[in-house]
């Protein structure tokens, strides 16, 4: 856990110059730069007089900036939560448990990236889908207002279940198998 937490840190703490090495650049955390390639990417082709994105209390850019360092920490901690659990059931396991164990954690792992990654591919179309819905009611005073919070967990878990779609077979091999 100690490692997730530290990893949480650098993300949000972190800073630009630090990966980049110009160290005369002014401060700004990793985390802002992550959210700012989010709300770029989703929103970059939709029409900008009918589409706002609002912030609805003052803690709402504090909240998701500490949703989105623990997906990432997530992400960038899941090969050694991997290993920790491997190491914690492999007592009680039979060799050829292991050697199976292994290769569905592989299996699924790439799977799983695979599918997010497709997911990440498919924010932009969606998005600009569903507000292309909202200019169907062709009303010339509607300006369409999502919430700060909305569209990031919008983006965030639509990646999050076409990864896990994907996994969806390892699963299914899993359970004949056994």
């Amino acid at each position: 856990m100690g490692v997730f937490a530290l990893t949480m840190m650098g993300i949000l703490f972190g800073s630009t110059p630090w990966l980049t090495l110009d160290f005369s650049a002014p401060y700004r955390p990793i985390i802002l730069d992550v959210l700012d390639f989010i709300l770029t990417y989703a929103t970059n082709d939709i029409n900008n007089n009918k589409f706002r994105i609002t912030i609805g209390s003052p803690l709402e850019i504090i909240s998701q900036i500490f949703f989105i360092a623990i997906i990432l920490a997530f992400i960038i901690d899941y090969p050694f939560i991997i290993y920790q659990i491997f190491l914690f059931a492999a007592p009680g396991l039979y060799p050829y448990e292991m050697r199976i164990f292994r290769q569905l954690t592989f299996a699924a792992t790439g799977l799983f990236a695979f599918g997010a990654l497709f997911g990440l591919e498919l924010i932009p179309t969606v998005t600009k889908a569903l507000v292309g819905l909202g200019d169907l009611l062709n009303f010339p005073k509607l300006v369409q207002f999502y919430n700060l919070g909305d569209v990031i967990n919008f983006m965030i878990w639509n990646v999050v279940a076409t990864g896990l779609v994907f996994c969806y077979p390892i699963l299914i091999i899993s359970l004949v198998f056994t």
